[in-house]
């Protein structure tokens, strides 16, 4: 109970920035300073602050650097998403940050990557034939398509577009 009550009163004590700065190790000041404390959604860090979830690179960009405007991404230009070195973040649109991805060749690894090494795959490439075949030579609704293989409608369409499971014919 006292290790507890320790933790809770030494929380209570320090800034929020120094809760947050606890939880980075900091390396040279050009290096990446890896966020140490949890990980959220797509491997970025989280924090939280004054009753708000944070993402650990917005968090610190915004302590850094300021507010960060509505619908803008705060981008990595060392493309480590644990990083909160402020001088690796900088200010994006969405179109910019996959812009960056795709020069940096970070975009498109799905469309190069078979289907079924892919962590989570539902299907198997006789079933995209299939599904292909029955869209093609049957017309088949997605909606029908989705229902009948348990995806989502958006992964009939990119099957059928080819942005994924691309390789197989």
């Amino acid at each position: 109970m006292d290790k507890i009550w320790e933790s809770r009163s030494h929380q209570l004590s320090i800034s929020i920035e120094e809760r947050f700065w606890e939880k980075v190790d900091r390396k040279g000041i050009d290096d990446c300073w890896l966020w140490t404390g949890s990980i959220r959604g797509y491997g970025y860090g989280g924090f939280a602050a004054n009753g708000k979830d944070y993402r650990a690179h917005r968090y610190v960009y915004e302590i850094t650097y300021g507010a960060i405007p509505e619908g803008i991404c705060v981008c990595h230009h060392c493309d480590n998403r644990l990083c909160v070195n402020p001088k690796h973040l900088f200010l994006g649109t969405q179109r910019e940050n996959i812009r960056d991805a795709i020069d940096k060749g970070r975009w498109g690894w799905w469309l190069r990557t078979k289907g079924h090494k892919l962590k989570g795959h539902k299907l198997e490439k006789d079933q995209v034939v299939s599904i292909r075949n029955e869209r093609e030579t049957l017309r088949t609704p997605i909606k029908q398509l989705a229902k009948k293989y348990g995806v989502a409608k958006a992964t009939i369409q990119e099957i059928l577009k080819r942005e994924i499971w691309a390789w197989v014919e």
